[in-house]
C-alpha cells in the first residue's frame, strides 16, 4: 500500500515539474522554499526510521528539492538574458 501511494505521488508530480521545466515563472520562488524548510522538519522530525516512516517524507523532500532547483532557473535564465 506505501508502495502504491509513491508511485501515485511519482506519476501525478511528471506532469506538474515538466511544466515547471518549460517555464519556471509560472511558480513562486519563496511559498516552495518555506515548503522544502517544512519538509526538511519533517524529515528532522522522524524518530524511526525505517521504510514505513521515512519513504513518503523523503519522495515528499526529494520532490520539493527538485521543485526549488527547477524554478530557481527563472532566476538565472532572467539574469542571462539582461
Amino acid at each position: 500500500c506505501i508502495i502504491l501511494g509513491l508511485v501515485a505521488t511519482i506519476v501525478g508530480s511528471v506532469p506538474f515539474l515538466r511544466n515547471i521545466k518549460r517555464d519556471p515563472s509560472r511558480e513562486p520562488f519563496t511559498p516552495w522554499l518555506s515548503i522544502t524548510a517544512g519538509g526538511g522538519c519533517g524529515l528532522a522530525a522522524i524518530t524511526n526510521w525505517n521504510f514505513a516512516s521515512a519513504s513518503a517524507p523523503i519522495l515528499f523532500f526529494a520532490f520539493q528539492i527538485l521543485t526549488i532547483l527547477l524554478i530557481s532557473r527563472k532566476l538565472f535564465l532572467k539574469k542571462a538574458v539582461a
